[in-house]
Formats: structure tokens, sequence, C-alpha cells
């Protein structure tokens, strides 16, 4: 049973580990000075010098005071930085992404509700504007380890709470509805279930209806049946197009859905479930989207036994695999022929190069930017265009498979919503 262990001291020794306590009234020992040979303990105002362009720390900040930083980046993703603020509280620097105030959006929303059965976060600040290029979120930091970590060595006993614990949890999430997909703000929604076009975030709504859905991206899907079928035959196009949508699984009722609930975005300390993270995807969705976006997040044994397990309670009276089979079939012919559009967006092959960090740690990367630019989506109709992605018809452990070593291959799509 996991026990929440994380505890940085922030002493010399935690943050330098080359660091040597010297007692007042003692010197170095004889093994320790070859080891400060050549440091310099002075810096005159006219050689000020920054030593780490992340944080701005300068040579003037190491030699002339006391302070070690209690804030240390802990994720980094696209042009977003995760940072630790201390044991207890974090704090998310994000720009550039559509979606990226609708974490605390939700946050609050579900605070507001005094939901019993959703384990959130304590505490949830937002500073900037919701016009802002830059958000700012500091948080409570969820006390625990992903469940993902833990349940491998969970017992029976255990893992059957962690499953009742998050039955629990969705159910109380689906009592929140809605006539139509949007975000809990009343904002029109991302889709984060059909397109992936590789860009910071998506591209397309989800329509009022599936008419609308699919009007959304009523190019797309031409072009990509096209290259398909290798037809420019509009009546065929058009007969395919229809069947897709009248296959397409039926919307409402829409509920509140958290989009990307993963085994590594649930924390879990001493059996209980103390936070569910992660809501920046999250709106109200066809109800069938949750267990869509579950099993295009899962990839690992464990993830699918604790799924396994979280559907078989709220899906007890359906045949699940039947379920399973026209949900998965019926969605991702969608998502396929989606995918065989060939799209393009303004400005992702421009690059920032970085230098090396400095002369012994030559390390550089680079930086897709300007980070505000517009991206605009366009599609690709020349003869030699590349599909997003050149799907076959395969099976679904197969397509899994497929997926997962695509968004390896190309983790920009990972900025859309999609991750292996």
């Amino acid at each position: 049973m996991s026990d929440y262990q994380i505890d940085h001291h922030f002493g010399p020794k935690d943050l330098i580990p080359d660091a040597v306590f010297v007692p007042a009234g003692t010197e170095l020992s004889a093994e320790d000075k070859p080891k400060f040979e050549g440091v310099q303990h002075r810096v005159d105002h006219d050689s000020i010098t920054e030593l780490c362009r992340a944080c701005g720390w300068t040579n003037q900040h190491e030699v002339n005071t006391f302070y070690l930083p209690r804030l240390r980046i802990f994720h980094a993703r696209q042009h977003s930085g995760l940072w630790e603020m201390g044991n207890d509280y974090v704090i998310w620097d994000r720009s550039g992404e559509k979606e990226m105030n609708h974490d605390f959006i939700t946050h609050q929303f579900l605070k507001e509700k005094r939901v019993k059965d959703i384990p959130l976060v304590e505490e949830m600040h937002q500073y900037g504007k919701s016009t802002d290029p830059y958000h700012f979120v500091v948080m409570s930091r969820a006390k625990g380890a992903p469940l993902k970590d833990v349940w491998p060595t969970a017992s029976l006993e255990e893992k059957r709470g962690y499953v009742d614990q998050l039955v629990a949890a969705i159910r109380e999430l689906r009592q929140f509805t809605a006539p139509y997909p949007q975000r809990v703000d009343g904002g029109p929604l991302y889709d984060n279930i059909l397109p992936i076009c590789g860009v910071r975030s998506p591209c397309k709504f989800i329509g009022k209806t599936t008419e609308d859905w699919f009007n959304n991206m009523d190019a797309e899907m031409r072009r990509g049946l096209g290259r398909k079928y290798n037809t420019k035959d509009d009546a065929l196009i058009d007969e395919k197009l229809k069947e897709l949508k009248e296959n397409f699984p039926e919307g409402a009722p829409y509920v509140l859905t958290h989009g990307d609930i993963n085994s590594g975005n649930i924390i879990v300390n001493k059996g209980k479930i103390t936070a569910i993270i992660d809501w920046e995807l999250a709106g109200y969705y066809p109800v069938w989207m949750e267990r869509w976006s579950q099993s295009m997040r899962c990839w690992t044994d464990a993830c699918r036994e604790l799924f396994d397990m979280v559907w078989a309670e709220l899906y007890p009276e359906g045949d699940r695999e039947e379920l399973n089979k026209s949900l998965w079939d019926r969605v991702r012919a969608v998502k396929e022929v989606y995918m065989y559009c060939p799209v393009t967006h303004t400005g992702t092959g421009n690059f920032w190069r970085r230098p090396k960090w400095c002369e012994c740690k030559p390390w550089g990367g680079r930086i897709r930017g300007p980070d505000d630019a517009e991206l605009k989506h366009e599609i690709d109709y020349s003869e030699t265009a590349q599909a997003t992605y050149n799907p076959e018809l395969y099976t679904k452990e197969e397509e899994k498979e497929q997926m997962r070593l695509f968004f390896l291959a190309n983790p920009e799509f990972t900025a859309a919503g999609y991750k292996p």
C-alpha cells in the first residue's frame, strides 16, 4: 500500500551534492581542497553572468547569497512547464495552448458543486486573464503516487478499493449533463476524439449534433475518403460519408467527462484516491467518450486490468465485448478516414535552435515558435501529399500498437491531447 513520501529538504547537500560542510574554526580537508581549486568567490558588477537561462540564476546570486531555490522544474511539455513549489504546491507556467486554463475552470466548477466522490487537489489559483497568452496556475500538490506505479503490486483487495472509488467518481461526474457538447463554462468544446492534427491544440470543435460535428470536418473527411478509396467520384464519397454518419454512435446524453482519465492521472495514498488531476480536456461529451478516450490512452496490462474492472461496474447489464467492438469500430472508422487526409499548419516547420547549454554540457534542442503564431490549418490537395497517419485494417490490439508507435515517433502529436 502506497505511502506519501515526497519530502524535499532543500538543504545544501540535497541540491548541491558536491557541497562540503566546513564547521566554524576548521578548514577544508586535504582531500576536499582539490575540489575547490580555481573557484571564484567574488563577482564585480561588470562581470555578472547568467548561469541558468531557465531561472535567471547568475554568478552574483551564486556567490553573494545563501538562497537555495525551492522552485524546481518537475515536468515540461511543448511550451509549458510544471514547477515544484516546495513540498506542498506546484505551479503550471503555460503558454500557447488553447485549453490552458480549462483545468482551472473545471476545478472551480466541481468545487462550487461540492462534489463528494470526485477527489480534487485542495487548492487551485489562476493568475492571468483568459485573453492573456500566458497563464500561471498555482495548485496544491496531490499527496501520493500515480496509480500506474502502485497498481502492479497492489493486493486484490486494494485494487477493488481503487476501482470502487473511481467508479463512484465517474458516476458523480456523469450526474452533470448538458444539452450538447460544451465546456463547463458553456464555451465550445475542442474535438479531442476524432481529429489528430499534430499541433499545440486541436483544430476542430465538436458540433452540437452529429450532423454539425461531421460538417466541421467535412472537407477533411471527403479528402480522406478520396485517398482511402483512391477515387475522385463524388457520388461514392457521398455514399461512404453517409454510411459513416449513420453508423456513428449516438451523442446524447452529454455528460461531464474528464477526457484523459488514465492510471497516471489518478493519485493514490494508503489505499485512497487522493486526487484525479489534469482536467484540461474535460467537458460535456457523448456518454461513450470517456471509455473511448481511456482505451486510446491505456497501453499497459495494469491499466487495462484497472479499467476492465471499472467498466464492468459501470456497464454490468450489457454485453461489454459487443459494446467494445461496436464503439471501437464505429468511431475508429471515422477517425481513420480523417487521418487519411493530409493536413498542414503554417509555421510548424519554423524553429529556433538552442545553442549548447555550456561548454561542459553541450546539449541543445529546438524551440518551435513563435509560440503565439497562428498555425493555420490547411488541407494538402497535392498528389504527393502525405497523410497524417496511414492506417490499415488492424485488429483492436494491432491498431493500438500502431498508434503507440506512431505517437512515439511523432512526439509533437501529444500536444493535441493524445499520448502513448
